[in-house]
């Protein structure tokens, strides 16, 4: 029975373990998350995100030692899942059983209904070891405390939390050229110089470029956007998966490498509003604040032309 134990808490701590590890690639899918899904607001996001992954990691290595198990570790445990479980009832209710629920990040997609199912598997093995496990003293009383500050030094130190502050980009009041870009596959008729669109410049090999595609959409599940097109630099195959992992579903346009670099030697990501063609916003990843976008749109939408 011993054995038998010991090696159900090795497959828990290694599944919590895992999933710490699967949100980390990339984290900016994870922790705008709590955006989308409307627990929290951009600033509290980043803190959340690796807050939850750094206890998965030190409740998946706790696990492996005796120290505060049945007092503290498993019964921590069974509570992470119980929440999590709740909350996938939650989602399916509001918005279906659709879409990856990021429990082990984009690694392993799993439907909200998949997780649950994993989850109550899980707390069962938990109040299997639970009841089984004695209760023993608090020997090594360093040691959770140990691993609890190596994890989320880890953590820290290897994914920090940047400031996305904004800074004033000086403004031309003439036509933009990108705003003759035209033949947008999902709307071939878009005139960028006309009216008022949203223009995203992407490289779908960037990590930043799916970090700041990611806020955009989660802004569109909080506020309305004006017509929204990407102008993208990659292979053909890699559209499914950056709109996949994006929850995108803007109009693209796949232009050549040599005319996009040539284009957008500056830099990308690059985010416009553009009204009848002029830049009345510009943003790159460093200076990209999701507040401050979601309040310049608000404003570009208000303005009469």
């Amino acid at each position: 029975m011993r054995i038998l134990i010991l090696i159900l808490r090795i497959l828990l701590g290694a599944v919590f373990i895992f999933s710490g590890v699967s949100k980390l690639f990339p984290i900016e899918v994870f922790e705008l998350n709590f955006v989308y899904q409307g627990i929290s607001g951009w600033e509290l996001a980043p803190y959340l995100s690796r807050g939850l992954i750094i206890l998965e990691l030190f409740l998946g290595v706790a696990l492996l030692f005796n120290s505060l198990l049945k007092q503290i570790i498993l019964p921590a445990t069974f509570l992470l899942l119980l929440i999590f479980t709740v909350y996938l009832f939650y989602s399916i209710a509001k918005d279906g059983n659709s879409g990856n629920c990021g429990c082990f990040g984009t690694i392993l997609p799993m439907t909200p209904l998949e997780s649950i199912i994993k989850n109550i598997a899980l707390m069962l093995l938990t109040a299997f070891v639970y009841v089984k496990t004695e209760k023993k003293s608090w020997n090594l009383k360093w040691l959770l405390p140990s691993v609890f500050i190596v994890v989320s030094a880890t953590i820290v130190l290897l994914y920090p939390i940047y400031d996305y502050s904004y800074a004033t980009k000086p403004l031309s009041s003439e036509m933009a050229d990108i705003s003759v870009i035209k033949g947008f596959k999902g709307d071939e008729q878009a005139n960028l110089q006309e009216g008022k669109k949203l223009v995203a410049v992407f490289n779908m090999a960037c990590s930043h470029c799916v970090e700041v595609a990611l806020k955009i959409n989660a802004a569109r599940a909080r506020i309305k956007l004006p017509p929204t097109y990407f102008v993208l630099l990659g292979d053909s195959a890699e559209i499914k998966e950056f709109y996949d992992l994006t929850n995108s579903n803007a109009p693209f346009v796949l232009m050549q490498a040599q005319d996009f670099i040539k284009q957008f030697h500056s830099g990308w990501p690059r985010v416009f509003l553009l009204e009848n063609g002029i830049i009345r916003y510009d943003n790159d990843h460093k200076t990209f604040n999701g507040n401050y976008f979601e309040q310049q749109v608000n404003l570009f939408l208000e303005k009469q032309n």
